[in-house]
């Protein structure tokens, strides 16, 4: 149960200590972290992953909305000191090898392609026809229609034989 009411919190800082301004005086207070609460719409829909078993642990509380100017209905766990909120290092040990010149002119190409509005004429080439979704295709779109990669003599010529 705890994989589906867990919330995670990233910080800069390893005190996990929010920036708050009181009386013009930059003053350092800790961050809560609560366990996740939902609202009406998530509580109902067939994607929550909680059992009807699950559900008897939370309640149903009000909450005023000051954008909507009304109160909200939020579904809350009711024992929330029975988990112990627990900060683990999320830290960057392993950095994927990029080749620097590669990557550069990848980007030159991509630059002069987007400055120029040149991807409607790279897809008019390709396809025939420039749509956004064609571009994105994995198949090769010349080698679903056979007739595109030939000329027109060589289609005469083997419309002729094949006459003979």
């Amino acid at each position: 149960m705890l994989e589906k009411i867990n919330t995670v919190q990233f910080s800069s800082e390893k005190s996990f200590k929010k920036k708050k301004n009181r009386r013009r005086k930059h003053v350092y207070v800790e961050k809560l972290q609560t366990v996740k609460e939902f609202s009406e719409s998530e509580w109902r829909s067939p994607k929550l992953t909680l059992k009807e078993k699950e559900k008897t642990h939370f309640y149903k509380s009000e909450h005023w909305c000051p954008n909507c100017k009304r109160y909200k209905i939020h579904y809350v766990f009711s024992d929330p000191w029975r988990y112990v909120m627990r900060v683990r290092p999320n830290m960057i040990t392993h950095t994927k090898m990029v080749d620097a010149v590669l990557e550069s002119e990848i980007q030159i190409l991509d630059n002069y392609i987007t400055n120029l509005n040149l991807r409607y004429k790279i897809n008019k080439l390709v396809d025939g026809f420039s749509y956004r979704w064609s571009y994105y295709q994995d198949e090769n779109p010349r080698e679903r229609n056979p007739i595109k990669n030939k000329s027109l003599p060589v289609l005469y010529q083997q419309y002729v034989d094949e006459m003979i």
